[in-house]
């Protein structure tokens, strides 16, 4: 009955949402497209859905281009470098200095308080260089597959919850690299290719154990960490009776008693740490 908004990659037409307590900010008509390609692509998509209204204010077209502001998480600057700009004697050496500058590029079209879709392509590729690696934890925890496993391998003791997690993630991913280095991958990859890195693995064993029950209530985030050391090894740290213990991925034992060394970066789906004095 209602069309609330049009995108792709590029361009966001926003007609307004029906939920306004849930997305506030997407009351205003937002639009970053020229007035008449946007026509052209209203005229053949609203037959399509039996004319369907335009948003909840059932906007005249033309009425909605005048109303309409730039969309605050879309830039309309497309990337500058193509194939003509690389350099290098040898095909790799051109197309790595491409990448170089293609990345530079999208680092430095940040969007201060509001994510745009540079930043958020900073995330989807995994990087762990972003201002909030926290949503890594946070994509753990709502994972399907981690979910589901979770709730199908909880034990309701918190030592065995920490021991089957570590042991079932370590029996069935081998690892291995998946994503370039300094890069995750979001937790059911490595569910469905059954690789990934001990970094990757300690993502899932985080949201596994979110989703597992601690007594009478499901773990808190308080009590789990994800830590990266500098050599891109990972570990997840657990609270268990005001005593921190590590699960590792690459070393023998499942849990550690000790921190590892060389600490890089700590977080949950809360906090960022530079370092680790738990």
């Amino acid at each position: 009955d209602m069309i609330f908004w049009i995108e792709n990659d590029k361009y966001f037409i926003n007609f307004g949402v029906d939920y306004p307590e849930a997305w506030p900010y997407l009351n205003n008509p937002f639009s970053n497209i020229d007035e008449d390609t946007l026509i052209d692509i209203v005229e053949h998509i609203v037959p399509i859905f039996n004319y369907s209204d335009l948003g909840m204010s059932n906007w005249d077209i033309h009425e909605f281009i005048e109303n309409a502001t730039p969309c605050p998480e879309i830039k309309s600057i497309e990337i500058p470098y193509t194939v003509k700009d690389a350099v290098g004697s040898t095909v790799e050496e051109k197309a790595q200095s491409l990448v170089d500058f293609n990345k530079a590029f999208i680092y430095n079209q940040n969007g201060g308080d509001i994510p745009n879709q540079y930043d958020r392509s900073l995330y989807s590729f995994g990087f762990l260089s972003v201002d909030y690696p926290q949503a890594y934890a946070n994509a753990a925890k709502f994972a399907e597959w981690t979910s589901w496993f979770a709730t199908f391998l909880d034990t309701g003791t918190p030592i065995n919850d920490c021991i089957i997690t570590s042991l079932w993630i370590r029996s069935n991913i081998i690892s291995r690299q998946i994503m370039p280095l300094g890069c995750v991958a979001f937790s059911d990859f490595p569910y469905f290719r059954r690789l990934g890195s001990s970094i990757d693995q300690a993502i899932m064993a985080y949201g596994t154990l979110r989703n597992m029950r601690q007594e009478k209530d499901f773990w808190c985030a308080d009590d789990l960490f994800v830590i990266v050391t500098e050599d891109y090894q990972g570990y997840l740290a657990v609270n268990l009776d005001d005593d921190w213990q590590y699960l590792s991925f690459n070393q023998l034992h499942f849990i550690e008693n000790s921190a590892p060394s060389n600490i890089m970066m700590v977080f949950n789906e809360i906090e960022y740490l530079s370092s680790w004095d738990k």
